[in-house]
């Protein structure tokens, strides 16, 4: 792709900033955009291929998330394949909300929810987190890390082969100082304080880095993949490992001299590395066009079939199969690291990736691009296109100073500064929760009215049948009784969304 035929975003100029991470630790209040019937999100109608309608529970534009209006939130954390997110506060608390089929909210039940659930592990506070497709780590302050959610393939940690419904310790690591945890579709990493990288969960596609696929043939004949516990990265033992970060079934770690690491699934070129046609590599392999001191990386991200780095210069790099079709789609993806014009001469300090979508912040804008964003994710607001090929402002983010940006499957969390007035002018989901309802004494929580709104109801797929996978009238009902998420907008304001 070159700048001629990939114009710089509408409206966007070259703009530097003193300090890129001037907004790193500071709280924010949790803002919104995609859709919020969890138990659906990112699933397809049982008649078509088409994604289901989720009118009233799609938020094309960015809105002030009311049920997590009372919390401070400092980090907030998702994943390309995941429908629930897990938000870090001021105070160090953990709150879980999304779906829920397999336990990983880590409530105790299997019941999706919009509301987030506060953890309560005693005498912990937590650092970081990390979501795959169905399950949850969380780090604490200690060094300990926690899972919930799916283990079919040991994705928790621990061996029983059984979802976990509450967060139990990863002992496997247990005497380990962890600081940063990753996860994949199902499979998990952690960074300890010393730089080592331990990897556990499936390892089909050689993601876990030890140099095997742990396959072998079962009776039947068929072909079975041996889930693994946490166990060190021996290939980078005398590197210090620094950020990690994983797509689908690849994995991604920077160390401290700027080098990246990739290796899993090699698929429309996602390692980044020279081999034709990509194939997948089962050991931690140096990434090549990272050398220079300028070029030496500080920031790495996934998406389901992509990665994204951002190195010295504050410039982004882009490999992978990033859009759907075109240069970096399926027909051309990317095949190793390249500088992605659109924000040329801009200072990025922040990305994410989804399940269709990018993310990054740059100078003082929030900037989305990507294909097939059916939920409005992409926050470009409701008469936009689903589908924005080249990086462009979200305009509903102008004057809002972004902190951070987590993409999810079919949504987007961002943790902006709430103390300007365009914040305060955003429409919000629900009402505004003002009060945390986890509070000790024994009273209601205090909500602040936004407006009246109408009872949600499930979406209706285009067909009448369900699939499978989809969730059943019990479950449904639950769902929307738990989370009746309308738009309500503020007195004498107009929102179209």
């Amino acid at each position: 792709m070159d700048s001629k035929t990939h114009s710089k975003p509408a409206g966007m100029s070259p703009e530097t900033s003193a300090d890129i991470s001037k907004n790193s630790h500071s709280t924010g209040g949790l803002v919104f955009c995609g859709a919020t019937i969890w138990d659906w999100v990112g699933r397809k109608s049982s008649t078509n291929s088409k994604t289901m309608d989720f009118g009233s529970h799609e938020f094309p534009a960015p809105h002030i998330y009311g049920a997590a209006a009372y919390i401070n939130v400092v980090d907030v954390f998702s994943h390309c394949t995941s429908a629930h997110a897990v938000i870090i506060d001021d105070q160090g608390a953990a709150y879980t909300f999304g779906r829920n089929q397999n336990g990983q909210l880590g409530d105790g039940t299997t019941t999706s929810r919009s509301d987030p659930f506060r953890i309560n592990i005693k005498g912990e506070t937590f650092v970081k987190a990390a979501v795959g497709k169905a399950h949850t780590l969380l780090v604490t302050a200690s060094g300990r890390v926690y899972a919930a959610g799916e283990n079919k393939v040991q994705q928790c940690g621990v061996k029983a082969g059984v979802d976990i419904k509450t967060f139990v310790q990863v002992t496997a690591i247990k005497g380990q100082h962890a600081v940063d945890v990753a996860c994949g579709l199902d499979f998990s990493l952690a960074i300890t304080e010393d730089g080592t990288l331990f990897a556990w969960g499936s390892p089909q596609y050689g993601q876990l880095g030890d140099g095997k696929d742990h396959s072998y043939i079962s009776g039947t004949s068929r072909m079975i993949y041996d889930p693994q516990m946490p166990k060190p990265i021996t290939k980078l033992e005398d590197k210090k490992i620094v950020a990690i970060a994983c797509g689908t079934n690849h994995s991604l770690a920077l160390d401290d001299q700027g080098a990246v690491y990739s290796w899993g699934c090699g698929g429309y070129g996602r390692l980044g590395l020279p081999d034709s046609p990509p194939k997948d590599i089962f050991v931690p392999t140096e990434v090549p066009g990272f050398k220079d001191r300028n070029n030496m990386v500080k920031k790495i991200a996934c998406g389901t079939t992509s990665c994204m780095a951002i190195d010295g210069r504050n410039a982004l790099y882009l490999w992978g199969k990033w859009k759907q079709s075109g240069d970096g789609g399926q027909g051309t993806p990317w095949l190793y690291p390249k500088h992605y014009p659109g924000l040329s001469g801009w200072e990025v300090w922040e990305i994410s990736a989804g399940g269709s979508t990018l993310f990054a912040l740059a100078g003082e804008s929030t900037v989305s691009w990507g294909q097939n964003a059916y939920h409005g994710e992409l926050g470009h607001g409701p008469n936009a296109p689903r589908s924005c090929v080249n990086a462009d402002i979200v305009k509903g983010m102008e004057g809002i100073s972004c902190k951070k940006v987590s993409c999810g499957l079919g949504f987007t969390l961002m943790v902006a500064d709430k103390s300007s007035k365009p914040f305060a002018d955003l429409p919000a989901i629900g009402e505004l929760i003002t009060t945390s309802p986890f509070a000790e004494v024994s009273t209601p929580a205090a909500t602040k009215k936004v407006a009246a709104g109408t009872k949600a109801k499930a979406p209706a797929a285009k067909g009448k049948r369900k699939t499978s996978d989809e969730p059943g009238k019990d479950a449904a009902d639950a769902l929307v009784a738990d989370a009746e998420l309308t738009t309500k907008p503020k007195k004498g304001r107009k929102i179209n969304s």
